[in-house]
């Protein structure tokens, strides 16, 4: 299994997961530019990826979306249900390229089984995701203010996993967060 980050942060994120055979990305949010020349890099065509998994629908993990989905009709994405409507009502020339995947159920996306499940940030629904292939499992969770028992159940027995989170105390206290984010 290859794993390939092509941004992290708060200006976009996007990861390559592949198996030499099925290749997805994880988050489109950067160009799409960007994106095709990270998977350029990796020896992939955008037209082959198998999907593209969305954790949740903040710009910085969709901005490159719409115009990947543009230009590659055959890539769908993949989304929990709540992040699935947002992404229909957010962006035209979506519909029928979502696919609404159940939290905590295990879905087959080619090579690869992938799961689902919650993390903790101020969206209605955010994931995480756990890909598994024939020879290692994989796990990543991004904008994540803490870890729960339930990340931690998801993540046990990865082979690598990539955890993007921040944590400033001033900010969150000073910003606009919701009650139960900021506890």
């Amino acid at each position: 299994m290859n794993i390939a980050l092509f941004a992290s942060g708060s200006s976009g994120n996007c990861a390559l997961v592949s198996d030499g055979e099925t290749h997805i990305l994880i988050d489109a949010g950067i160009s799409a530019r960007r994106i095709c020349a990270g998977l350029t890099a990796q020896d992939v065509a955008p037209a082959d990826l198998a999907g593209v998994l969305v954790t949740h629908e903040h710009s910085d993990h969709v901005a490159g979306l719409p115009m990947l989905l543009k230009y590659y009709k055959n890539v769908k994405v993949y989304a929990p249900q709540t992040v699935a409507h947002a992404l229909e009502r957010a962006a035209a020339g979506l519909e029928g390229r979502i696919v609404p995947i159940p939290v905590g159920e295990s879905v087959a996306l080619k090579n690869f089984t992938l799961t689902a499940f919650p993390t903790m940030h101020d969206t209605p629904e955010s994931v995480g995701y756990v890909l598994t292939g024939k020879d290692a499992r994989f796990g990543v969770c991004t904008d994540t203010g803490c870890v729960t028992a339930e990340m931690l159940d998801a993540l046990a027995g990865c082979d690598a996993a990539v955890i993007e989170a921040n944590h400033d105390v001033n900010m969150l206290r000073a910003g606009r967060y919701p009650v139960y984010l900021k506890r």
